[in-house]
């Protein structure tokens, strides 16, 4: 299972945000750099991305199956 952020993309891209923009509102470098490449990240980044865009979970992340058994949680 991997989670990525290709909802996120699109949403930006409906809603005409671009990365930087993210940046001047708070969002640090390092956290973009890790969303970009669909690296994990905390659930309140994830909340403050939906707060900024004005959307919900499901346009920030999907859960994307690989193919593998589910890890136990």
């Amino acid at each position: 299972m991997a989670i990525d952020f290709e909802p996120l993309r699109e949403t930006m891209r409906k809603r005409g945000v671009s990365w930087y923009e993210l940046a001047k509102q708070g969002v640090d470098n390092k956290t973009i750099d890790r969303i970009k490449h669909n690296r994990n990240t905390t659930m309140k980044t994830i909340d403050r991305l939906c707060d900024l865009l004005d959307c919900e979970v499901e346009e920030v992340i999907r859960r994307k199956r690989d193919g593998a058994d589910d890890e136990k949680v």
